[in-house]
C-alpha cells in the first residue's frame, strides 16, 4: 500500500486544511504575438491544499487545478487577445 493511500489514517476531519499534508502549485501562461515585435503574456496560477484521502490526493488535486486553469486560461486569453488586437487597431486608426 502507497505512503498516499495510508495518509488518512494521519488526519482528523477537523484539521484537514488547517495543517494540510501538501499543497500543488500550478501556473500556465499564454504568450500572444501581437505583431511588430509586440506581444502579451498572460499568466495564471493557483496554489489549492489537498487533503490526502482517497480522491484528493497530490494527483488528484493537480489533475483538477490544471484542468481549472486550462479551461480558464483558453477562455481568458482568447477575450483578452480580442480586446488587445481592438485596441491595437483602434491606435493604428487614430
Amino acid at each position: 500500500m502507497s505512503n498516499e493511500a495510508n495518509n488518512s489514517d494521519y488526519y482528523d476531519e477537523d484539521d484537514l486544511f488547517e495543517n494540510p499534508p501538501g499543497a500543488v502549485d500550478v501556473d500556465l501562461s499564454v504568450t500572444i504575438n501581437l505583431g511588430n515585435y509586440q506581444s502579451f503574456k498572460f499568466s495564471l496560477g493557483i496554489n489549492e491544499p489537498y487533503s490526502g484521502r482517497d480522491g484528493d490526493t497530490r494527483k488528484d488535486k493537480v489533475d483538477e487545478v490544471f484542468s481549472f486553469i486550462q479551461s480558464k486560461m483558453e477562455e481568458k486569453s482568447s477575450d483578452l487577445a480580442r480586446d488587445i488586437q481592438a485596441m491595437i487597431q483602434k491606435a493604428k486608426d487614430a
